[in-house]
Protein backbone atom coordinates (compact mmCIF):
# COMPACT_ATOMS: atom_id res chain seq x y z
CA UNK A 1 0.00 0.00 0.00
CA UNK A 2 0.52 3.38 -1.12
CA UNK A 3 0.61 5.84 1.80
CA UNK A 4 0.59 9.71 0.50
CA UNK A 5 0.30 12.74 3.23
CA UNK A 6 -0.47 16.37 1.49
CA UNK A 7 -0.07 19.34 3.38
CA UNK A 8 -0.86 22.46 1.06
CA UNK A 9 -0.32 24.97 3.72
CA UNK A 10 3.51 23.88 4.93
CA UNK A 11 4.13 22.35 1.24
CA UNK A 12 4.63 18.88 2.85
CA UNK A 13 4.44 16.11 0.83
CA UNK A 14 5.35 12.07 2.49
CA UNK A 15 4.82 8.73 0.28
CA UNK A 16 5.82 5.89 1.63
CA UNK A 17 5.30 2.17 0.95
CA UNK A 18 4.60 0.72 -2.70
CA UNK A 19 2.09 -0.91 -4.52
CA UNK A 20 2.44 -4.68 -4.66
CA UNK A 21 3.50 -5.95 -7.92
CA UNK A 22 3.16 -9.66 -6.97
CA UNK A 23 -0.62 -8.72 -6.18
CA UNK A 24 -1.11 -7.48 -9.66
CA UNK A 25 1.14 -6.37 -12.45
CA UNK A 26 -0.50 -3.15 -13.01
CA UNK A 27 0.21 -2.15 -9.07
CA UNK A 28 4.36 -1.40 -10.64
CA UNK A 29 2.71 1.37 -13.07
CA UNK A 30 0.67 3.11 -10.31
CA UNK A 31 3.68 3.02 -7.98
CA UNK A 32 6.12 4.17 -11.21
CA UNK A 33 3.42 7.27 -11.23
CA UNK A 34 3.33 8.17 -7.86
CA UNK A 35 7.09 8.29 -8.13
CA UNK A 36 6.71 10.53 -11.35
CA UNK A 37 4.07 13.48 -9.60
CA UNK A 38 6.06 13.56 -6.28
CA UNK A 39 9.68 13.34 -8.23
CA UNK A 40 8.15 16.40 -10.45
CA UNK A 41 7.24 18.46 -7.92
CA UNK A 42 10.78 18.30 -5.82
CA UNK A 43 11.97 19.05 -9.74
CA UNK A 44 9.99 22.00 -9.88
CA UNK A 45 10.80 23.57 -6.54
CA UNK A 46 14.51 22.44 -7.04
CA UNK A 47 13.78 25.02 -10.74
CA UNK A 48 12.90 27.78 -8.58
CA UNK A 49 14.89 27.59 -6.29
CA UNK A 50 16.15 31.45 -5.84
CA UNK A 51 12.26 31.28 -4.82
CA UNK A 52 12.43 29.09 -1.91
CA UNK A 53 13.97 29.95 1.11
CA UNK A 54 14.15 26.65 2.24
CA UNK A 55 13.44 22.78 0.84
CA UNK A 56 13.83 19.95 2.29
CA UNK A 57 13.88 16.42 -0.10
CA UNK A 58 14.57 12.64 0.67
CA UNK A 59 13.57 10.22 -1.64
CA UNK A 60 15.03 6.96 -0.55
CA UNK A 61 12.83 3.41 -2.03
CA UNK A 62 9.75 3.41 -0.16
CA UNK A 63 9.89 6.65 1.07
CA UNK A 64 9.73 10.41 -0.26
CA UNK A 65 9.97 13.66 2.32
CA UNK A 66 9.49 17.09 0.36
CA UNK A 67 8.97 19.81 2.60
CA UNK A 68 9.47 23.54 0.59
CA UNK A 69 9.30 27.07 2.69
CA UNK A 70 9.13 29.71 -0.43
CA UNK A 71 9.82 33.18 -0.07
CA UNK A 72 6.87 35.75 0.68
CA UNK A 73 6.45 36.66 -2.94
CA UNK A 74 6.34 33.43 -4.21
CA UNK A 75 3.84 32.03 -1.90
CA UNK A 76 1.26 31.78 -4.29
CA UNK A 77 3.04 30.32 -6.91
CA UNK A 78 4.53 27.66 -5.04
CA UNK A 79 1.21 26.76 -3.62
CA UNK A 80 -0.27 26.70 -7.37
CA UNK A 81 2.23 24.04 -8.15
CA UNK A 82 2.04 21.95 -5.02
CA UNK A 83 -1.99 21.60 -5.64
CA UNK A 84 -1.49 20.63 -9.48
CA UNK A 85 0.57 17.77 -8.81
CA UNK A 86 -1.62 16.73 -5.85
CA UNK A 87 -4.93 16.61 -8.50
CA UNK A 88 -2.82 14.24 -10.11
CA UNK A 89 -2.00 12.30 -7.10
CA UNK A 90 -5.78 12.57 -5.97
CA UNK A 91 -6.78 11.06 -9.20
CA UNK A 92 -4.55 8.52 -8.84
CA UNK A 93 -6.34 7.38 -5.08
CA UNK A 94 -9.74 7.52 -6.62
CA UNK A 95 -8.80 5.34 -9.40
CA UNK A 96 -6.76 3.21 -7.31
CA UNK A 97 -8.21 2.87 -3.63
CA UNK A 98 -7.11 -0.90 -3.66
CA UNK A 99 -3.20 0.62 -3.46
CA UNK A 100 -3.22 3.79 -2.68
CA UNK A 101 -4.29 5.54 0.78
CA UNK A 102 -4.30 9.54 0.61
CA UNK A 103 -4.77 12.21 3.37
CA UNK A 104 -4.89 15.90 1.80
CA UNK A 105 -4.61 18.71 4.57
CA UNK A 106 -6.08 15.95 6.76
CA UNK A 107 -9.17 14.56 5.06
CA UNK A 108 -9.14 11.21 3.34
CA UNK A 109 -9.26 10.99 -0.07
Amino acid sequence: MIEIRMETPRLKLMVTGHARAEENADFSAICTAVSVLAQGLAYTFGKIGRAMRSVQYRNDPGDLFLMAIPEEYAKAVAREKFKTYADGLEMLAKAHPECISMVWDGEKI
